[in-house]
């Protein structure tokens, strides 16, 4: 999975001075996280661009029962990181969504680049293992 550029992320006003945005990768298996990457956090900018890509092994068969769920989080002081929005990409995304067209495109092109834009979502927590 490769992680390019964010355009236009939107803060509550009077809630973040300034933006300080980094992407969180989780790896979900029957909607629980697995594993997670982290970019770096870019700071004082609104268009963060991270050029940044991570793998995951997964065996085809197990494909059907796991998700990629992408959250841009803001990284406040002193530990206080809030969700600004999330995109989440795998078989189980409503089937009119963006997100599980990106993932049949990946299934029928496997070991090729697929990039689609994707609109950000409400930030929700994800449950642990």
């Amino acid at each position: 999975m490769r992680m390019s550029t964010v355009f236009n992320v939107w803060f509550q006003p009077g809630y973040f001075q300034f933006s300080d945005p980094y992407a969180k990768v989780s790896f979900l298996v029957d909607g629980k996280r697995v594993t997670k990457r982290k970019t770096v956090t870019l700071y004082g900018t609104m268009n963060p661009t991270w050029n940044s890509s991570c793998q995951f092994s997964v065996a085809m068969e197990r494909l059907t029962n796991v998700s990629i769920v992408v959250s841009i989080m803001h990284c406040g002081k002193l530990g206080r990181h809030r969700g600004v929005g999330q995109v989440e990409l795998g078989p189980n995304c409503r089937a009119d969504s963006l997100g599980h067209r990106h993932w049949s495109d990946m299934l029928a092109s496997p070991r090729q680049l697929i990039a689609m834009w994707h609109p950000l979502t409400i930030y929700t927590k994800l449950p642990r293992r």
